[in-house]
């Protein structure tokens, strides 16, 4: 039966429709872990404390003090939470801190993250066709990392989606350099600058389309730069007030960014580059090899190479307009030591586009079909099993296990200390122990077991960083010793997380196992290996039946 032009378009409707219900079905399954029990990832309590001064709204809001990051993802979310307020959806909010809010901070990302996998295929559709511009959306909303990083509050989702909507308006007035197409492409640019400070990267796309849109005319040129110019500047104004107001105040986060990102960069357990990893332990290698494979899933990965090799060969003004603002980027965040994933995201829509493209030019169409279908079908399960590990049900598994079988057993007088080692309350291991009567002692190391505690725990993450980043540490030798029950304690209980072919993952960096903003990263729970009731064994052997979660 041949297709008619009404049957292709109900079918690209179809599958736009399947597209928005998957991206958003990843995007909103569970954004509010944690919340329910006070409980989240401790970098978001910046997010609420900036959404917070916006209820109720008062102008001093839109100019906080610490511009550690631009305001304008804390003025999305601190704007929701005052039309909340004042359509009584929102009550009266306590003194403390409220986790509730977070969801709403959370919110601004998923929906940003919604919007960015369509504008993804508007740009795969605007430089190559309909069919790309499907496939580019299929694929961004399966990206496992850009389903995963709208499940805490960071600026992240929103600075990609942004960046994508500059290099379209880019597009735009590269094909016809108007004046009102330079405003809109520079404010834009603008707008991606005030959600996170690497979001200026946007002006590049700008200015090739000004140079490419009027390659004999530079007194043209001249005034759609300064239109574009003014907007950039007035979208810095709206979205970010102090930035303009204070640059003193900017220029000392950048400071601190970048003393971050160079000398204090091996402070970032798991997230710096060491020797362990290989050949690839560099800058722009790591990137490469590593951390995009992850972000994207092997096949995307693979598919996006493949288009980027067609980019290069064909270099029509499009290409040459993507691939100048991705190489931009990429020099932008990833020329030092640190490793965050999620530092990559603005790149995840243009390399969505580019693998549209790779797929668009396969033939037969049944060609096409199978490679999305199989590169989709990979992505969707791999980002599903990702964000099934937003919990913190391990955390309270943990303190109910050690309450119901250590309690009995403890040592200390009714008093049951579970020893912790000192990060902080990143594990958040803290409010579940105290929570079920059992009191938190964080150590440091080499003092874990300095108070004889009726149960040390141990998380994954932390083991991690441990064989990862420092293997020749006295605390790398205490945790052999710990596991080899030559401390006098034994593990008794284990919790495990794992996601989809986490080996072709792990295998690259051993930090792609667990993450702490995910909260699910494993623990390990170890008891005093012949306590004085002599319920137990032998010293070195397990006083309790080995549970494992």
């Amino acid at each position: 039966m041949r297709s008619t032009p009404r049957s292709r378009r109900a079918l690209a409707g179809a599958a736009a429709l399947a597209i928005v219900v998957v991206a958003t079905a990843l995007r909103v399954w569970r954004l509010d872990w944690g919340l329910a029990r006070d409980a989240y990832f401790v970098d978001e309590a910046f997010w609420g404390e900036r959404i917070r001064s916006f209820v109720p709204l008062r102008c001093a809001a839109f100019v906080p003090h610490d511009l550690i990051y631009p305001t304008l993802y804390g003025e999305l979310g601190g704007l929701a939470a005052a039309g909340l307020r004042a359509a009584g959806a929102l009550g009266p909010l306590p003194a403390t801190f409220t986790p509730g809010l977070l969801l709403l901070a959370r919110a601004v990302s998923a929906a940003a993250g919604v919007v960015g996998v369509g504008l993804a295929g508007a740009l795969g559709a605007a430089l190559w066709g309909p069919g790309a511009g499907l496939a580019a959306a299929a694929f961004l909303a399966v990206a496992p990392l850009d389903a995963m990083q709208t499940h805490y509050a960071s600026v992240d989702v929103l600075l990609a989606g942004l960046l994508t909507a500059a290099v379209l308006a880019a597009l735009a007035l590269a094909r016809r350099p108007t004046t009102g197409r330079a405003v809109v492409a520079g404010a834009l640019a603008g707008l991606a600058g005030t959600a996170k400070y690497t979001g200026v990267v946007a002006a590049v796309p700008v200015a090739c389309a000004i140079v490419a849109g009027t390659p004999r005319a530079p007194r043209r040129a001249a005034a759609l730069a300064a239109a574009a110019l003014a907007a950039f500047g007035a979208a810095l104004i709206v979205g970010c007030p102090p930035c303009v107001l204070a640059p003193g105040r900017v220029a000392a986060a950048l400071a601190t960014h970048h003393e971050r990102s160079t000398t204090l960069a091996w402070a970032f357990s798991n997230n710096h580059l060491e020797p362990s990893l290989g050949w690839y332990a560099r800058p722009y290698l790591y990137e490469l090899a590593a951390s995009l494979p992850y972000a994207l899933g092997w096949p995307l990965w693979l598919t996006a190479l493949a288009g980027i090799g067609v980019a290069l060969r064909r270099r029509t003004a499009g290409d040459t307009l993507l691939l100048a603002t991705l190489a931009a980027y990429l020099v932008a965040v990833a020329r030092y030591p640190v490793t965050f994933p999620r530092y990559l995201l603005p790149l995840l829509p243009g390399l969505a586009a580019l693998a549209g493209r790779a797929v668009a030019a396969l033939r037969p169409a049944l060609a096409r079909a199978t490679v999305v279908a199989l590169v989709c079908g990979y992505g969707a399960a791999l980002a599903a099993s990702q964000v099934a590990r937003f919990s913190t049900d391990q955390q309270e598994g943990v303190a109910r296990w050690i309450a119901d079988h250590v309690a009995a057993r403890a040592a200390s007088g009714g008093e049951v200390r579970v020893a912790v080692p000192w990060f902080g309350d990143y594990f958040g291991l803290v409010l579940p122990l105290t929570r079920a009567g059992l009191r938190p002692v964080l150590v440091r190391e080499g003092h874990w077991l300095d108070e004889r505690p009726d149960a040390l725990v141990i998380p994954d993450w932390y083991a991690i960083s441990l064989a990862r980043d420092r293997p020749a540490s006295g605390a790398a030798r205490d945790l052999a010793a710990l596991r080899a029950g030559a401390l006098g304690y034994c593990e008794a209980a284990r919790w495990r997380s794992s996601f989809l072919t986490e080996t072709l993952y792990t295998a690259l960096d051993p930090a792609f196992a667990a993450d702490l903003w995910q909260g699910e990263i494993g623990f390990a729970v170890y008891v005093r290996a012949a306590p004085p009731d002599g319920v137990a064994g032998a010293a070195g052997s397990p006083p309790l039946a080995l549970w494992r979660r």
